[in-house]
C-alpha cells in the first residue's frame, strides 16, 4: 500500500531552528528544535553561516530517521526570518560573518534611502527604511566596506544558502524575498531604482518565484545522506505568514493575533494599503495571489510582564481585572492595543473571526476579556509547530492547484 505523502520542513528562526516530518493537512508526525549561536559585539549582530547550514542539515537527517513508518518524503520545505544574509563569492563561500535582522548598525543609511526613495511604503511594504533592513545593510556595507561589497558575487538570505547547499541552486520566496526592500512588491520584480542606488543587478540576486511555486530536487549526495529521494525543495514564505496559514489563515479578511513578547496581528488582503503605519508591515502572501498586512505593538508583552507582581499566572493576573492598580491599566492598555489593531485591519477588510495565540492566551480569563470587547468571534489556536504545518498547508495548496490545471 502507498504511504501518507509527508514533507521535511525546516523554519529557520533567528538564533534556532525547528525540523519536522509533517503531512499534506499539516499534522506535524514529529519535530525537534536545534539552536545556532549569534555573535554579538555592541550594535553588531552576526552569524556564521556555515555553522547554521550545517546545524539544518544535521536536523533535517534526525527527522528523516525519526519519521514514522508509512511517511513518504516528497518534497523539503523551508521557511525563514527575512532580512538574516551574507556576503558570499563566486563558489557561494562567505566573506564575512553573516548580518543578522537585529543588527543595528545601518541607521545612517536607512535615512539615507528615505531620502532617496519617497516611494518606499508603496513598493516595499514598510513605513520607511528600518535599519534592519536587507536594503539599509546593503548600503552600508556598499559606504563602509567598499571592498569585500565589491568582491561579492551575491547577498543570499539565510533561506537562500542553506537551500543552495540543498540544491545547488540560488533560489528563494517572493513572500521572504519582498520583505527586503529590494523588490518591488506591487510589480513583483526588482526594484530598479534600488539596484542603480546600490550598483548592483540583477545577478547579484537569486532566481525569485510566489512561494513553493519554483522547486529544485536535492543534490544526490544529499538526498543520500537524508535517506530520501531527489525530492524537490520549495520556499514557502517567510515564519510569520508560515505560522498564519498554520493557524488556519487563507482567505481575505481572515485574521490572526499573537499576544507574545510583542503583540501581532497579521491578515491577508487583495492588495497592499496604500496608507502603512510605524508599525505594519505589507508584503507578498504564500497564499496564491493575496497580500498580508502585519501590524504590531513591540511594547504589550513587556507592559503584561512589569505588572505580573512576582511572575504570578496569566490566569491569576488577568483574573483579577477590575481591582483597580497597575494591573487594571495593564490589561486595559492590551485590550486597547487589540480594538486599535483590529481596527486597523477593519478598514481593508471585512474579518469573520480572529484567531488569537500566544503565551497570554494560556488563560480563559484573557480569552474572556477578548471575547466582550471585540466584535467578532475569537478562537484560539494555540499549537506547536505552526509554521511547520503552514509550510505544509502552502505547498499542499500548491500541488492541488498544479494538479487541477493538469487535469
Amino acid at each position: 500500500m502507498p504511504g501518507t505523502p509527508c514533507s521535511l520542513v525546516l523554519d529557520l528562526g533567528t538564533s534556532s531552528m525547528k525540523c519536522g516530518v509533517v503531512d499534506a493537512a499539516g499534522g506535524v508526525r514529529c519535530s525537534e528544535a536545534a539552536a545556532f549561536e549569534l555573535q554579538r559585539d555592541g550594535p553588531a549582530c552576526e552569524v556564521d553561516f556555515e555553522r547554521c547550514a550545517d546545524v539544518a542539515l544535521a536536523a533535517l537527517k534526525r527527522v528523516a530517521d525519526q519519521a514514522p513508518a508509512g511517511c513518504e518524503i516528497e518534497a523539503v520545505l523551508l521557511t525563514s526570518q527575512a532580512q538574516t544574509f551574507v556576503p558570499v563569492d563566486e563558489s557561494f563561500s562567505p566573506l564575512c560573518p553573516g548580518i543578522v535582522w537585529l543588527d543595528s548598525r545601518a541607521d545612517a543609511e536607512a535615512d539615507r534611502l528615505a531620502e532617496r526613495l519617497p516611494d518606499f511604503a508603496r513598493t516595499a511594504g514598510f513605513q520607511r527604511p528600518m535599519p534592519s533592513l536587507y536594503v539599509s545593510h546593503l548600503l552600508r556595507l556598499k559606504t563602509q566596506s567598499p571592498g569585500l561589497f565589491t568582491r561579492a558575487a551575491a547577498f543570499p538570505l539565510i533561506g537562500t544558502y542553506i537551500g543552495r547547499r540543498l540544491t545547488g541552486r540560488a533560489y528563494t520566496d517572493s513572500c521572504n524575498f519582498g520583505m527586503g526592500g529590494v523588490y518591488d512588491i506591487r510589480r513583483r520584480t526588482l526594484n530598479g531604482r534600488v539596484l542603480d542606488l546600490l550598483g548592483l543587478t540583477p545577478g547579484h540576486f537569486p532566481e525569485v518565484a510566489d512561494a513553493a511555486v519554483l522547486s529544485y530536487p536535492l543534490r544526490p549526495e544529499v538526498a543520500a545522506e537524508l535517506g530520501v529521494g531527489r525530492v524537490p525543495v520549495c520556499f514557502c514564505g517567510n515564519d510569520q505568514s508560515a505560522s498564519a496559514v498554520g493557524a488556519g489563515l487563507e482567505s481575505v479578511g481572515d485574521v490572526s493575533v499573537n499576544f507574545g513578547t510583542v503583540l501581532a496581528a497579521y491578515t491577508l488582503l487583495p492588495e497592499p494599503p496604500d496608507d502603512l503605519g510605524p508599525d505594519e508591515i505589507a508584503g507578498i502572501s504564500p497564499v496564491d495571489g493575496l497580500y498580508f498586512l502585519l501590524t504590531y505593538d513591540p511594547e504589550t508583552g513587556a507592559v503584561v510582564d512589569r505588572a505580573r507582581a512576582g511572575g504570578e499566572s496569566y490566569e491569576a493576573f488577568f483574573g483579577g481585572y477590575g481591582s483597580g492598580g497597575e494591573a487594571d491599566r495593564a490589561i486595559r492598555h492590551c485590550l486597547e492595543r487589540f480594538r486599535f489593531h483590529l481596527s486597523r485591519i477593519e478598514r481593508a477588510a471585512r474579518p469573520e473571526r480572529v484567531r488569537v495565540s500566544g503565551g497570554m492566551t494560556q488563560s480563559a480569563a484573557w480569552l474572556e476579556l477578548l471575547r466582550r470587547h471585540c466584535d467578532h468571534e475569537v478562537v484560539c489556536v494555540n499549537r506547536r509547530d505552526a509554521a511547520l504545518a503552514g509550510a505544509a498547508r502552502i505547498y499542499a495548496m500548491r500541488e492541488q492547484k498544479r494538479e487541477a490545471r493538469d487535469e
